[in-house]
């Protein structure tokens, strides 16, 4: 009987590659998946450490698992990712009933792993290595999205900004050929796939390790040559080296969608210098204003931290006013917390709770009356969509996103799924469209 596997994913779309990843290697070994947790003989949680709560998440996720473990004894629990990473010998302590501890540069070995525990049970496996290659995707397997292949081309950060584990978890920047990406690019269209999504810590910092001459903008014009693939999407940029000459990229090459994350993080430059974000509040608008001009259908989405050591009303005020005159389209806002390793953990958390807490909510509030005011201008338009997904707002329904990144609900039968197709905007919310076909 095959073994059956789970994967519970926290963190971010880099996190979710892993997980598609690890389970592309699995059901090449043999092993097959299912989308019910109490039917798994191995359950993988995915692990990320961006943030302090998600940590709290995950050592409450573990522990209902070491319940069902304590009634199902050959269950195999492991656990993967950026926080695996960084505190594995703290799981170990305190989870000791977890198998296995796997790094972000380890997921090549975990059906070697498993195997093993399954003959011999021996329980905990050393930690990673460092300077593993980096990988592909396995050649015949599927990916989650029927529409979408989300392809790394490059893992790791050099930036150390000060609140931020990323670079300790994931290791320094390295870049995969771009000969590699491209033949996987090239799988990814021969099963169907119409839309890449490149992935990186920071995407802009890309450069052929067997080519230096090849820079990110010059790998997006090769993917826009492979036939079959539709729209090409990327996240995420570094604003310190976002170039012009990408500016221009986006906006001469049709299929590279009219979409761009982001993240400013703060709107005061003495914050961002703090930060070590290596620019500053005019330079990142100037890029904005790039942005704008160049292509005046793109949809800007960013990061914003609140509650940075030192960050006073006055900082947070240029916060907002920076948010003002971008309008973005999206912003992923969250409270500061300290997290080890990094330069802003030494500095004192002087921002008391209840103020990021205050800041956070005046920040969505304004961000939400900002989008629905966007979305609600598109009311009579008729845009294109890629379909991509079922509906969240009604499972009887698809969604597709425009070019620049805006879901639109509408009803339609599954046979529409990864097709372009035209639809008027009928309603809006700050979140998301609603449609009908023409």
């Amino acid at each position: 009987m095959h073994m059956k596997f789970y994967i519970y994913t926290f963190g971010c779309q880099m996190s979710e590659h892993d997980s598609e990843y690890m389970a592309a290697v699995l059901l090449e070994k043999g092993y097959s998946s299912t989308e019910e947790e109490s039917q798994a003989d191995i359950v993988l949680v995915n692990t990320c450490c961006v943030r302090e709560k998600v940590e709290h998440k995950i050592f409450t996720k573990l522990g209902r698992l070491v319940k069902l473990k304590k009634k199902n004894r050959e269950l195999i629990i492991g656990v993967t990712g950026c926080y695996a990473q960084l505190a594995g010998e703290v799981i170990k302590r305190r989870m000791p009933l977890v198998d296995f501890v796997l790094g972000t540069q380890e997921i090549r070995r975990l059906p070697v792993v498993i195997d093993r525990l399954r003959s011999l049970r021996q329980g905990w496996d050393k930690m990673p290595e460092e300077g593993k290659q980096l990988r592909g995707f396995p050649c015949g397997f599927r990916r989650r999205s029927p529409v979408q292949a989300m392809v790394t081309i490059i893992e790791g950060c050099n930036n150390f900004c000060a609140y931020c584990i990323v670079p300790f978890a994931r290791g320094k920047e390295r870049s995969r050929a771009a000969e590699e990406i491209e033949r996987e690019v090239k799988e990814a269209a021969a099963k169907g796939y119409i839309e890449v999504l490149l992935l990186g810590q920071n995407v802009n910092s890309y450069f052929d390790p067997s080519n230096n001459s090849i820079s990110f903008a010059d790998l997006l014009i090769k993917i826009h040559q492979v036939e079959g693939i539709e729209r090409i999407r990327f996240i995420t940029s570094h604003p310190k080296d976002f170039s012009y000459r990408l500016v221009e990229t986006i906006r001469d090459y049709h299929k590279i969608c009219n979409h761009v994350h982001l993240p400013v993080q703060s709107g005061s430059t003495r914050i961002l210098k703090l930060m070590n974000r290596k620019y500053s509040r005019d330079e990142y608008m100037e890029k904005i204003e790039w942005l704008k001009r160049e292509v005046p259908e793109i949809g800007i989405s960013t990061d914003i931290i609140v509650g940075f050591p030192e960050e006073t009303e006055d900082d947070f005020q240029q916060t907002i006013r920076l948010v003002k005159e971008v309008k973005f389209d999206g912003i992923y806002s969250f409270k500061y917390s300290p997290r080890p390793l990094t330069k802003a953990n030494q500095y004192p958390d002087t921002v008391p709770e209840e103020v990021k807490g205050r800041r956070l909510m005046e920040l969505q509030g304004l961000q939400k009356r900002i989008q629905l005011r966007k979305n609600q201008s598109l009311v009579g338009r008729v845009v294109e969509i890629l379909v991509d997904n079922v509906s969240k707002k009604d499972p009887l329904a698809l969604c597709g996103r425009t070019s620049s990144n805006r879901i639109v609900n509408f009803k339609g039968g599954a046979e529409l799924m990864g097709k372009f197709l035209r639809v008027k905007i009928i309603r809006a919310g700050p979140n998301s469209l609603f449609g009908e076909r023409v």
